[in-house]
């Protein structure tokens, strides 16, 4: 308990001072582990000289490996397999010449320097292997504490880690089996045995327990005490045969990730596993690193070796990637990503010290190098890699947005549903978007579900044939769907789910709008009238209200009611507030012209069409606004208005933000939200123009982008 209590509480000191310089959990714990070490005790002398006792070490190394296992089993569980699929040849060649290169530098290095601490029959090729190798546990470790794992680079790296662990273990069964040794013929084939009952044996059990789960219920205690203890025991039977991590990993690769068992295993043992069996492998790795035993002449050779190999894993990337036509930019950032070190490296290094391979000298040498070279990597990435930008050039699309959409095209709408009340507020305004032969609708529907953990988030097809018990609410949802399909043949959907953590759900959703080029995402936040438009049967009303004021946010707006200019059962009318003429820069001036280039092309199309109208009205401050928007009152089903605009002066949008509710919604689309305002009997659609960037509230809430984002997608029906 004593040794528990330090190495947290020397952990938290750690993890304040030093977040400023960016640095990860893993750096903060092992220093941790280091100042709770006997060696230390003794030296600062505030602890008894017997306070951590030898003989107990046993207990402490008994707890850290239960860690250890528990958190590569997580790891694996919760690793999505069709990620790595999808990657697999370009991340296959990416490691393949990136591990080769970096192992064939540091076995030349072994021979040339001629290192004292490595025991003499140790294969220079294992130990090479073994500071080449790119552990895919440490790589998603890692990304989930800088939320970058659903990245297109973050799924690249893990794929590529986890092909080259595949790749060493492949290569050191072929090289076990061509020297014929009786003794590695068993192990050859103990390790088939050991495949054969997982994928074939385990694996099945598994899915008989899922497919076996009641409807609504979790997933019975029973089922998930064995699998947590078949691991440990996975875990014993490879390491008979000299690979723990081996079994263990493939164990969780069976298991499907996500609910209902994915997320139940995380839930009850992850906890655990990292803030109680961890911090004990930190206190064994203090323990068994000993700065005294450091000789400067021998440990720069270590420095050298271990720098060395980093440097030629770094190059071996870039070159590889920037054959596969990734952008420099991110080539480099790729390469520093496969240099991560984590908590399997050093359990791998407390392996070759308790079987004697290498002396503690250099057993201290390599953990200070880990966390020296994983130290000045990981803010390097957390600075320069933006999550949101794709792999290479050649790879970025247009921006689409309804105004530039054109209206004799198909439109493609995101749908983004939680729940199965906001589905009759989303199919109206499908309808009222006014789908036509020339410009039919084409709406991806996601239904948006909440993983629990840090983990992957997965998006996949919705199969109608797909069993309620497995379907976490979405068979109503999609069914309800297809059903206005196919009463609308001029609105096809194409149904998929998300299952993921809120703090990373709107990345995997903006990337399928970037992907298939959709200028149109739907969230529902708040839905009070648009539920009603739809009847039972072919009957269908809906009256819609245009806010405008100018801005490309209330041009999007504007153009999506253009669009629904031309339904006999559908009324548009824009109301649009002009201020009085102050000073403009020619940006504004040239703003003004697009916004009286839509008005116009409404106008016409008003005169064309039936169902719109037009109105204008001057103001002369803010409190003009309010007035004339509350003549808007329980008129229309739907009021839709731009997030931000810019009027100077007079529109003091950036002040009266931090009174709004809720901020997402700007300052008119919180306050015709607001219940006291319209009530309970219109719905608003706030639009957002993502390509605006001076008009973004990025400045203002920087700090609460991702809070700000998950809020958004963590609210319900209002």
């Amino acid at each position: 308990m004593v040794q528990f209590i330090i190495t947290i509480t020397a952990y938290v000191i750690l993890r304040f001072l030093l977040k400023p310089l960016r640095q990860p959990k893993f750096v903060c714990s092992i220093l941790a582990g280091i100042v709770a070490s006997p060696q230390v005790m003794r030296l600062t002398k505030i602890f008894p000289e017997n306070s951590v006792p030898h003989e107990e070490i046993l207990l402490v190394r008994t707890v850290g490996a239960l860690g250890t296992i528990y958190i590569l089993f997580l790891t694996a569980v919760k690793t999505d397999v069709t990620v790595i699929e999808r990657l697999m040849k370009k991340a296959s060649f990416i490691g393949f010449t990136s591990i080769n290169m970096s192992t064939a530098i540091i076995s030349l290095m072994v021979h040339i320097l001629n290192l004292p601490g490595i025991q003499k029959g140790f294969s220079s090729f294992l130990f090479a292997a073994g500071l080449s190798l790119m552990r895919f546990p440490n790589v998603v470790y890692a990304f989930d504490e800088l939320n970058i794992k659903t990245s297109d680079l973050g799924q690249l790296a893990t794929s590529t880690s986890m092909l080259c662990e595949l790749f060493v273990w492949m290569r050191m069964l072929m090289s076990a089996y061509s020297i014929g040794n009786l003794k590695l013929l068993w192990a050859v084939l103990a390790v088939s045995a050991s495949l054969l009952v997982i994928f074939v044996v385990i694996g099945r059990a598994i899915r008989l327990i899922i497919r076996k789960k009641p409807e609504g219920k979790p997933v019975h205690e029973l089922y998930i005490l064995s699998i947590l203890v078949g691991a440990l025991v996975i875990a014993c039977l490879t390491d008979l045969i000299g690979s723990l991590q081996f079994g263990v990993i493939l164990f969780g690769l069976v298991i499907p990730n996500g609910p209902p068992l994915g997320s139940t295993l995380t839930e009850k043992i992850e906890l655990i596993a990292t803030e109680l069996f961890m911090p004990m492998f930190y206190a064994d790795v203090g323990y068994s690193v000993d700065i005294a035993s450091i000789n400067m002449n021998n440990s720069r050779k270590i420095i050298l070796l271990m720098i060395t190999g980093a440097l030629a894993k770094l190059v071996g990337a870039i070159l590889a990637a920037s054959c596969s036509k990734i952008r420099l930019s991110h080539s480099v950032l790729l390469g520093l990503m496969l240099n991560i070190r984590g908590p399997f490296d050093i359990f791998l290094f407390n392996r070759w010290r308790a079987t004697k391979e290498i002396d503690t000298e250099t057993y201290t040498m390599m953990v200070i190098s880990a966390v020296a070279i994983t130290a000045a990597v990981t803010p390097l990435i957390d600075i320069f890699y933006n999550p949101h930008s794709r792999l290479s050039a050649s790879s970025r699309k247009c921006a689409r947005s309804i105004q530039t959409t054109p209206r004799n095209v198909e439109l493609r709408v995101l749908c983004c549903v939680h729940n199965q009340e906001e589905v009759p507020g989303i199919i109206s305004l499908l309808e009222a978007s006014n789908p036509t032969i020339q410009s039919p609708v084409y709406a991806y529907v996601v239904h948006l579900n909440e993983l629990i953990g840090p983990a992957t988030p997965v998006i996949t097809p919705y199969n109608k044939l797909m069993k309620r018990v497995n379907s976490r609410g979405s068979y109503h949802i999609m069914r309800a769907f297809e059903n206005y399909s196919n009463s609308n043949h001029l609105v096809e959907v194409e149904p998929c789910t998300v299952i993921a953590p809120y703090k990373g759900m709107h990345e995997y959703i903006c990337k399928v709008a970037q992907e298939k080029l959709i200028p149109l995402i739907i969230i529902p936040l708040q839905d009070k009238g648009m539920n009603r438009c739809m009847r039972e049967g072919p009957a269908f009303s809906c009256k819609v209200g245009v806010v405008f004021i100018g801005g490309p946010h209330d041009r999007e707006a504007l153009a999506l009611a253009i669009r629904m200019v031309g339904r006999s059962d559908a009324s548009v009318m824009v109301f649009r507030i002009v201020f009085r003429e102050v000073g403009k820069d020619a940006h504004e001036v040239m703003d003004r012209e697009i916004d009286d280039a839509l008005i116009d092309t409404f106008r016409v199309k008003v005169g064309i069409d039936q169902g719109g109208m037009y109105c204008e009205v001057a103001v002369q401050d803010f409190e003009q606004v309010v007035s004339q928007i509350g003549n808007l009152k329980d008129k229309f089903d739907l009021i839709m208005v731009g997030q931000k605009r810019r009027v100077r002066g007079l529109f003091p949008e950036e002040t009266m933000l931090t009174w709004s509710e809720i901020p997402e919604l700007g300052v008119i689309g919180d306050l015709v939200a607001s219940s006291e305002f319209f009530g309970e009997m219109t719905s608003v659609l706030v639009m957002k123009h993502h390509g605006d960037t001076k008009a973004s509230y990025h400045n203002r809430f920087g700090s609460r982008k991702c809070e700000g984002e998950q809020r958004l997608l963590d609210r319900t029906n209002c």
